[in-house]
């Protein structure tokens, strides 16, 4: 479960270390808070190899089956996330090169996400899974992504392109309009999306930041968690 915090550290192994711990919290989180509220009951893989396919979990909901990758966004100090990025392309360590990140990877048996926008902390510490305070969980089909996305005329093929012309002249963001722009509940049009590439992390990656409001719009599962 990859956690996205708008982290700048170039600290590699810090930021790994403090990442898993969070990762740790945020499972039982999910599993002893979020999922039984959800009518969710998913087998969690343990298997290095199925993780390493973007399958944290499994289980079947309205006669679907979700091959379920878990990604949490974690607030950067005070500043509440909006967004949650799209993994385009990275550098693996030891890589001279980017490939491509895990929304792109072909082998990649990921069927959808659930993702959690953690928008509080008790003291502002990651102590346990009562330390989060409030929070968001969405339940997305990466089908839904793309349908939105093809919807908005950003194809697949598009992306690639771009994410290679933003790698080939060291582009650090690139701004794609919307074929149909909306206007999201506090007034705030959106017409546009970003793709940024995070040259000052090791493993570089090119990202496509998407709002929270569409993840909203096209999810299977959306709810909010407030604890005491």
């Amino acid at each position: 479960m990859p956690l996205y915090n708008g982290d700048h550290t170039n600290d590699y192994e810090q930021r790994r270390r403090e990442d898993q711990g969070r990762e740790a919290i945020v499972c039982d989180f999910l599993d002893n808070k979020v999922y039984p509220k959800m009518g969710i009951h998913p087998k969690r893989n343990t298997e290095k190899d199925t993780q390493l396919k973007g399958i944290d979990i499994t289980f079947k909901l309205g006669g679907e089956e979700y091959l379920c990758d878990e990604k949490s966004a974690v607030r950067n100090g005070t500043k509440r996330l909006n967004t949650f990025c799209l993994e385009l392309s990275h550098r693996p360590r030891g890589f001279y090169h980017n490939v491509d990140g895990w929304f792109f990877k072909e082998d990649n048996l990921t069927n959808s996400y659930m993702l959690v926008w953690v928008d509080g902390l008790r003291n502002d510490q990651w102590r346990s899974s009562e330390s989060i305070t409030s929070a968001q969980v969405l339940l997305v089909r990466k089908k839904a992504i793309l349908e939105w996305l093809e919807g908005q005329g950003i194809s697949e093929e598009r992306l690639r392109k771009l994410t290679s012309a933003m790698l080939e002249q060291g582009l650090d963001k690139y701004y794609l309009k919307l074929a149909n722009p909306y206007t999201e509940e506090d007034g705030k049009v959106v017409d546009s999306i970003k793709m940024v590439q995070l040259e000052y992390l090791s493993e570089n990656p090119v990202n496509l930041l998407l709002p929270r409001s569409v993840y909203m719009q096209i999810a299977d599962r959306n709810r909010f968690i407030i604890q005491q």
